[in-house]
């Protein structure tokens, strides 16, 4: 419309324009046309800016095509590499399928799929080679159902299910059976399946056939056990068989004995120090056997009680000391400053294996010595380790016999069993003994230079509250002047240290013209040691010499004399003190010299660390005896025994005679041997506790048995019995018994 008023248009009014749309209406039966158009002058103005425009719209659009294509592109590369990714991870997890499927389907164990019910839903092919069920008999029931036997553990079979409904693992062994009725040992493995929300689906069992373990695990068991039996057969026997050869060697060694301590013509002598010589070599290798067989069947039991390690050492030597006397040996020892005093731990263990390895050393040693050194090495929470080394100057082991020193039966050459005898179990016995107690040992030889033997073994220290030693007694030995006259260079230097650590003085001469020389010179000596054997003039004749210097001829003088021969010396030794030389030996004889002499301490004892008591002038048990023992030369030898102690005694056959002396009169101790007709030791011991229950009316019993094997002890005093003797009978052991007993202390 123009603004002037109406006119009508037509289609040229509307061409050209920028813009031009037309929309024809129906309103009420009639239909209207309009047209919507810019105006000229608004065309006019628009055509002006439409370059600029158009340019910026074509690079606004050249922008959103290229990012458009830019990010079709991308897209499409990521899309490519996220397919291929895809795809190679379904071909990996395809192929771990594959692999596991193959695994499954190839292995010998059985493979069961269930679900959460325990119901089958998949068995691999082992499974049915295994149990002979296929997954189609199978299908759907639980294992239990079909596998379990009367041999099947009920239990295992709920431990299975605890473990299920607890959504755990479970691992064992059990007991099933196959489809044709055989019994199948399995070790199986059952782990739960879960989803991805955590949610039990099902289970695995991984189940691996151990029946022939099983069989082989049984046929363990009955061989082990027949061993068993056979070895406690043997054990057995062996006991016997000691019984029996120690009954006839108790009278044999007995009554040689005897015989020697009465009056002999030189020939009688000898014939009779051979017998005795020759029974306890037969009871040494029987007592070698017995050891040997305890140790290897395990039935050897070690003792953990406290003890003197200075009185085991000691001990030991004494057994040597004869022997080494004989063969004009220097047997020597050593305890190092700072070695424990007491320990704890196997004392007859360690005298055996030091017996032993001195022997060893006395009986291949011609000349020179043999000597055993003990020091601590370290300390630790479980005790502390001691090394022993067992040293002498004898013939020596070549190279290439070591390695057979240890083992049973063997010694380095047969020659060697021709000239010094033996079994050859001594070394071999040491060494399982040492490696019982929880040590090691070894050796150092050399042909013709002599050998050492060291061991170490872990002891327990123990600390005592042992009685002080008076004042007065070290202090009388401080600053005194010792001279030491010994030959033997190993026992001087010993001698010089020992009587340093007593705050002496020590002036030592391995010569006598060392010694005649420093005494006239200007050293002044308070007392002197002087060995009896020395080169070129007895220990005798040196005391005379010194006795004939001008100052010396009332000095104190202490003589070494090796073991059987102390000379008659009144008048010109102090004391004598023999060889090996024991600490509390020569102690007590210089605190006599020195300290005791002078009034200072005329009823004050000096103890003494490891000093044995003085034997009772009265006899050990002045009470009434009966020995109960059924054969007649052992009974002549216990007789012989106890009045050689003072001692006498009522004899009985059996156990039941023994009752029946115990009506007619009271006994204080009475003996019983083990193995009596009629009523043995075991039955008698027990009948004597019912009839006497008053301990202070009851008589002391002490066992005498020729038994040796373990749990003998044990068992003598569950019995009843007081004490414990083993056959032969030492007089020794014998005055020891009959002492505790008169202090009623159990042994």
């Amino acid at each position: 419309l123009a603004p002037g008023g109406d006119r009508e248009v037509g289609e040229q009014d509307f061409a050209g324009r920028t813009f031009n749309a037309m929309q024809t209406l129906d309103i009420y039966g009639r239909r209207w046309t309009l047209r919507l158009s810019t105006r000229p002058e608004f065309d006019a103005a628009s055509f002006r800016q439409l370059p600029a425009a158009v340019l910026a719209g074509g690079l606004v659009c050249s922008a959103l095509g290229t990012f458009l294509t830019w990010s079709l592109v991308n897209s499409r590369r990521r899309a490519l590499q996220l397919a291929e990714d895809m795809t190679a991870g379904l071909r990996r997890a395809q192929a771990e399928s594959h692999r596991l499927a193959l695994v499954a389907g190839r292995t010998a164990s059985g493979v069961i799929l269930a679900d959460a019910g325990w119901r089958v839903e998949w068995i691999n092919d082992g499974f049915t080679r295994l149990f002979g069920y296929t997954l189609e008999e199978i299908r759907g029931r639980q294992p239990s159902s079909f596998m379990a036997g009367p041999g099947t553990d009920p239990k295992a079979l709920e431990a299975m299910d605890r473990a299920g409904d607890a959504g755990r693992p479970y691992v064992g062994e059990l007991l099933n059976y196959a489809k044709d009725g055989r019994e199948v040992w399995i070790e199986v493995e059952i782990q739960p399946l879960t989803n991805e929300r955590g949610e039990r689906t099902g289970f695995m069992s991984l189940q691996l056939d151990i029946t022939e373990r099983k069989r082989q695990a049984a046929l363990l068991r009955a061989a082990k056990e027949t061993a068993e039996k056979a070895n406690a057969a043997k054990g057995q026997f062996l006991a016997m068989m000691s019984h029996e050869i120690r009954t006839p060697m108790n009278g044999v060694i007995g009554m040689a004995s005897l015989l020697l301590d009465s009056p002999l013509t030189p020939e009688q002598r000898e014939a009779a120090e051979t017998i005795r010589q020759s029974g306890e070599a037969l009871l040494t290798i029987i007592n070698d056997i017995l050891d040997f067989s305890k140790i290897e069947s395990g039935r050897l039991e070690l003792e953990h009680t406290e003890f003197a390690l200075r009185d085991c050492l000691e001990g030991s030597l004494d057994l040597l000391a004869a022997s080494a006397a004989q063969k004009k040996i220097d047997l020597l020892y050593e305890i190092a400053e700072g070695t424990p005093d007491i320990v704890r731990g196997d004392a007859a263990r360690l005298r055996q294996v030091l017996v032993n390895l001195l022997g060893n050393a006395v009986k291949f040693t011609d000349r020179g010595e043999v000597s055993v050194a003990v020091r601590a090495l370290a300390w630790h929470p479980s005790g502390v380790d001691l090394h022993f080394a067992v040293r002498d100057t004898g013939i020596g082991i070549l190279a290439e016999h070591m390695e057979r020193l240890f083992k049973p039966f063997s010694q380095v050459d047969a020659s060697t069993t021709r000239r010094f005898g033996g079994t050859g179990l001594g070394l071999a016995i040491c060494r399982r003994l040492v490696e019982l107690m929880g040590g090691r040992i070894s050796v150092e030889s050399e042909a013709g230079h002599g050998s050492t033997f060291s061991f170490t073994l872990r002891l327990q220290e123990v600390v005592t509250g042992l009685p002080p030693m008076p004042a007065g007694a070290r202090q009388s030995l401080h600053g005194r002047r010792l001279l030491i006259v010994e030959d033997n260079a190993t026992s001087l230097r010993i001698l010089a240290d020992m009587t340093r650590n007593w705050g002496m003085e020590p002036m030592p001469a391995a010569t006598p013209a060392l010694a005649l020389e420093l005494l006239r010179g200007s050293a002044k000596a308070d007392a002197a040691i002087v060995d009896l054997q020395l080169p070129g003039v007895t220990g005798l004749a040196l005391a005379q010499s010194i006795r004939e210097l001008p100052g010396f001829s009332s000095l104190p003088m202490i003589l070494l004399s090796a073991l059987g021969r102390r000379e008659h010396t009144a008048g010109q030794f102090n004391a004598v003190v023999t060889k090996p030389v024991k600490s509390s030996q020569l102690f007590n004889a210089l605190v006599e010299i020195f300290w005791r002499t002078t009034g200072a301490a005329a009823a004050e004892p000096a103890p003494v660390r490891g000093s044995a008591p003085p034997l009772p002038a009265e006899p050990p048990h002045p009470g009434r005896l009966l020995l109960a023992e059924d054969n007649p030369v052992n009974q002549k030898v216990v007789l012989h025994q106890l009045r050689s102690l003072g001692c006498r005694a009522d004899v009985a056959a059996d156990g039941a005679e023994a009752l029946a002396a115990l009506q007619r009169q009271s006994y204080d101790v009475v003996f019983l041997d083990l193995h009596m007709p009629v009523l043995d030791g075991f039955e008698a011991a027990r009948r004597i506790r019912r009839e006497f229950p008053d301990d202070a009316t009851r008589p002391w019993l002490i066992a005498l048995t020729a038994n040796t094997m373990p749990g003998d002890r044990e068992e003598c005093l569950a019995a009843g019995m007081d004490d414990y003797l083993g056959k032969p009978v030492q007089v020794t052991d014998l005055a020891a018994a009959l002492a505790r007993a008169r202090l009623r202390v159990r042994g």
